[in-house]
């Protein structure tokens, strides 16, 4: 689709303007920090804002922390929450769409941590990760250790006979999840009277 006269004029306007304004700008290299710097000084400059405007708008500094962890569960949370997002709010649906929001937005904040320091993080090592993307590196490992046992424990049972196998069956039917190992039974020792 080609450009009538007079839009061209105003394109070829705009470019020129721009143009100027690239050639104008001194600070046209400098980093996005410098950048920010930059401009928080000539917002805050005592002339602009007053004298203790510099108190009311410090200047930004990257941080490290506080920081977000991601739990290996985040994957599974962050699908409601896309999902109810998608739901039509019109009329009286939009009680239904708020419900499932509320509901979504708390899986996931069940699914996501702020540490405030390094010692705090250092406590939540190894369980809390700290992008979706390790978590659900986490949580893809942690299942395939859980097929494994399982494998191994099912190729074991195989073999089991009378009592091992009750046992067995009856620690399995307790248990909520996989069962990878089943604990010794508790024996009670009973003292004998001497004589």
């Amino acid at each position: 689709m080609a450009m009538t006269i007079s839009e061209q004029a105003d394109f070829d306007a705009i470019r020129r303007r721009l143009d100027q304004l690239e050639a104008m700008d001194p600070n046209a290299g400098e980093s996005d920090r410098d950048r920010g710097e930059r401009l928080h000084m000539e917002k805050n400059a005592p002339g602009v804002n007053g004298i203790y405007s510099h108190l009311r708008f410090p200047p930004y500094v990257m941080a490290e922390y506080p920081k977000m962890l991601y739990a290996p569960s985040y994957g599974a949370a962050k699908a409601p929450m896309d999902s109810a997002m998608r739901i039509p709010g019109r009329g009286t649906e939009d009680a239904a769409r708020e419900q499932a929001i509320r509901a979504a937005q708390y899986q996931l904040t069940q699914a996501t941590r702020i540490v405030r320091d390094a010692d705090e993080k250092r406590m939540h090592s190894g369980t809390w990760f700290e992008s979706p993307q390790l978590a659900e590196e986490a949580r893809v490992r942690e299942e395939e250790y859980v097929a494994q046992q399982a494998a191994e424990s099912n190729w074991t049972d195989r073999n089991l006979i009378g009592a091992a196998k009750r046992e067995r069956d009856a620690y399995d039917a307790e248990a909520e999840g996989h069962v990878m190992d089943v604990p010794a039974p508790k024996r009670s020792y009973t003292r004998r009277k001497k004589d």
